[in-house]
């Protein structure tokens, strides 16, 4: 298992909880189904071994700095996980939903 370390800055100012309830609301929605993952509970590498899903943010690393600079853990499995998406990818390229 993975973790990206992902920092973006924001055009508005932002807080983490809102930042979390952004990634929560999205993992639980149809479109990132089985795609997204947004966890409460610390996590390490070996939690995420096996999950095919793209990411799992890690929401207790969540970090806003003066507002916009934001940062964000998200775990993945770099085989399993890679793969996966990558196969959901091309079933989207061909209509295969």
């Amino acid at each position: 298992g993975s973790i990206a370390d992902i920092v973006v800055v924001t055009p508005n100012p932002t807080s983490v909880d809102e930042v979390n309830a952004i990634f929560t609301e999205e993992a639980a929605s149809d479109r990132y189904d089985g795609i997204l993952g947004a966890s409460h509970d610390p996590l390490v590498s070996s939690d995420i071994i096996g999950d095919s899903r793209a990411a799992i943010v890690d929401l207790p690393l969540t970090r806003v700095v003066d507002g916009t600079l934001v940062k964000v853990m998200a775990w993945y499995d770099n085989e399993w996980g890679f793969t996966n998406q990558m196969i959901r990818e091309v079933r989207r390229l061909l209509g295969l939903g």
